[in-house]
């Protein structure tokens, strides 16, 4: 109903089109992300949801649907500042259908990519969905059994763009984190310089540092971090020391690959993320 009600109010007055999105990855700290961003004077977040899920789930119902989410064209603050509309739906990083569509649909977005140490991102992954009732498997059988469970997902959703598949976005633990081969797709159709990747941790040990950062790269004044903004935080306790171990193994040659393409200091292998450090310690007590 709001949404019939603002694409209403959108025909006499002019609504935008994200200038930015936060577009992953899962389980990364966007939701903390979106609550920061959403505090600035000059940013519109998207309203009545945090994720949108316009450009993989909902790109059907069209341009109308999407602009309802975001605020009116034209707004300024005192000094003439415009005001920044911004998506937040991490899955359009790993969505192999989102690039392109992006690319027709907001061409000049740029785009912040969380990216968190692949393993802590697959545990999360996991016991977030455990926690909702999505899965029923324990870990290592969930592990075990992705690789059947994405069988033939992304095929289907080439031959038929509306099919929206649940397999994929529930159970790709650790497909989301080999994250050289989803920034490579985004690059087909985006230039380099359309992105700016941060590395999870720095939200919370580098807060000012981080959003310095994003808002030099969105063109907007600087703020100083809002108190309390982590949300959406998972805990992960008792996962075998055998299942992290095979966990690191998976990842090390794709880390290596994002290293090369996004340079050391996104080495997940030799720096791994702070819930890692803090049980193992460094790289060879793992």
């Amino acid at each position: 109903m709001r949404h019939r009600i603002q694409r209403i109010v959108n025909r006499f007055r002019p609504v935008k089109l994200p200038d930015f999105a936060i577009i992953g990855g899962q389980k990364c700290g966007t939701t903390s992300l979106y609550h920061m961003l959403a505090s600035h004077p000059n940013i519109g977040m998207s309203v009545g949801a945090q994720e949108t899920h316009f450009l993989d789930r909902h790109f059907h119902k069209g341009l109308d649907w999407y602009r309802a989410h975001f605020p009116f064209d034209g707004k300024t603050d005192r000094q003439g500042i415009r005001t920044s509309a911004g998506d937040c739906t991490p899955i359009y990083l790993f969505h192999p259908l989102v690039p392109e569509r992006a690319r027709n649909t907001i061409p000049n977005a740029k785009f912040v990519v969380l990216l968190r140490d692949p393993v802590e991102r697959t545990l999360s992954h996991y016991f977030h969905c455990l926690k909702r009732g999505h899965e029923h498997l324990k870990l290592d059988d969930a592990l075990a059994a992705e690789e059947e469970r994405l069988s033939g997902e992304v095929q289907r959703m080439y031959d038929d763009p509306g099919y929206y598949s649940i397999p994929y976005r529930r159970f790709s633990y650790r497909k989301r984190g080999v994250y050289h081969e989803q920034i490579a797709r985004w690059r087909d159709f985006f230039p380099e310089e359309s992105f700016l990747f941060l590395r999870s941790d720095m939200l919370s040990s580098s807060p000012g540092e981080a959003l310095g950062r994003i808002f030099d790269f969105l063109d907007l004044p600087a703020m100083e971090p809002p108190p309390d903004t982590r949300r959406n935080v998972g805990r992960w306790s008792d996962v075998p020391e055998k299942t992290i171990e095979m966990l690191a193994q998976y990842f090390e040659e794709p880390n290596r690959h994002l290293t090369e393409v996004l340079g050391p200091d996104f080495n997940f292998n030799e720096r791994p993320g702070p819930l890692l450090r803090q049980r193992f310690g460094d790289k060879s007590s793992r």
